[in-house]
This record gives structure tokens, sequence and C-alpha cells, in this order.
């Protein structure tokens, strides 16, 4: 059973990766938004991957973690958004031929989830050496790649499924306006901030949550009310 958190006080950031969710944040500021994203990733795994959308031939308007040297080089992966699109889901009868015929049922439907993996999220489970070793996966500016994602509810959720499931905790990152898509992710983080000089006056929402959370749906919480947030957007 859960503490419960008296109404205003931010939980626990630690908190996302308890369970095998995924979290969505977004907001209308990319230093900011990204600044957000990379300190809940950094809070649920200090050895978290990143990997960000650019189009080519594209430089950031602003500093962000990657400019700002946050993340080690052998965690960092910038990407163009055709290269991280999900993969199309394998024709289980083609991997049955490919495997022994006396596998558990549950090996094929493990080989398929991670099969439908976009290959850098393939390229993470295998260096941390499978589903049993947790690890963050923040993926910066996913609204980049929103055209390549699943076009039903059921696919969404069944990537985000085959991510968590293989061992990768999703921790998406837009900016901008989204899609009701989102609501798909266990948690949803709205950041209200028109840019780093407003930080202190900004608001984080909760629009979603999974029942026993510590955060719950429609709590407000203030950018100022964290020491891992000032240590963000104070640089």
């Amino acid at each position: 059973m859960r503490a419960e958190v008296p109404a205003g006080e931010l939980p626990p950031l630690q908190s996302l990766s308890r369970r095998p969710w995924s979290t969505f944040v977004w907001g209308p500021s990319r230093p900011v938004t990204l600044r957000l994203l990379y300190t809940l990733a950094r809070a649920n795994d200090p050895k978290f991957f990143w990997c960000e959308i650019r189009r080519p031939g594209e430089g950031p308007a602003e500093p962000g973690p990657v400019e700002l040297g946050w993340i080690p080089p052998h965690r960092l992966f910038l990407s163009v958004p055709l290269a991280s699109r999900p993969q199309t889901e394998p024709d289980a009868a083609v991997v049955r031929k490919l495997i022994r015929s006396d596998e558990p049922f549950e090996t094929v439907r493990q080989l398929l989830s991670f099969l439908q993996l976009p290959p850098i999220a393939q390229e993470i489970v295998t260096e941390v050496g499978g589903p049993e070793v947790k690890r963050v996966f923040a993926l910066a500016h996913a609204e980049r790649i929103r055209e390549y994602f699943p076009k039903t509810p059921e696919g969404i959720r069944g990537l985000i499924d085959a991510m968590c499931s293989n061992g990768v905790l999703p921790f998406f990152g837009a900016i901008g306006p989204v899609t009701p898509a989102r609501m798909l992710c266990d948690f949803v983080f709205e950041v209200r901030a028109p840019d780093l000089a407003h930080v202190a006056e900004g608001r984080l929402i909760c629009e979603k949550a999974p029942a026993g959370a510590a955060f719950r749906a429609g709590a407000e919480f203030s950018l100022d009310s964290a020491p891992a947030f000032h240590r963000s957007f104070s640089t």
C-alpha cells in the first residue's frame, strides 16, 4: 500500500519506474520540456539512454541536455525520424521456422515483441542484457516520428508494452501540440512554461497516472518545487 503524498507536494520522481510503466511529457518550449524529460529519466535510471530525433541538417535553436553535455556519448543516440520508426510486427509463423519447435509460446512472444521495437531500442536491450535489467529510454522529439507509429490505439499500446516487456521503460518527450494518443502511456505530464525565463512560474500537470501510483491524475506542481528541477533549469 502506497503512502499518501500531501496535495501539492511533488511525489518521488523515481516512483515513475516502480513498475514497468511508460511516461509521456509534453509542452510548448523545447529547452523546458527536454530538461524536464532529462530530470525524470535520470531520477528513474542514472544510466538511462537518450535518443534525440533531429531532422536532416537541422541544428537546435536553443540548448538542451545534449548541447549542454549532460548525456555521456556512450548513452546518446542522435537519429533522423525514418531511422527511429518502429518495425512492422513480424509474422509469427515465419518466426517459428527460425527457432526450435519445442520452444515455449512465451519465448516466441518475447521474440516477436523484440523484433517490433525501433532499431535503437533493440540495440539498448541487447546491450543491457535482456528484460531482466530495466533501463529508461528517453525519446526526445517524439512528435517527429508520430507518422511512423501504429495508427490504432491497440497498435500503439502494443508497441509500448513490447518495450516495457523487453526491459526498456520509454519516456517520451514531445514539443508543441500533441494528440490524444499520448493518453495511451501510463503517465502523462504537461509542462506549462513558455520558456526558461518563466520556469519559476511554470506548472507541471499530471494528466494521467495508473492506479496505485504516487502521482495522481489532475495534480499540479510548481516547477520550483524540487531540487532536481532547480539543477536542470538553472543551467
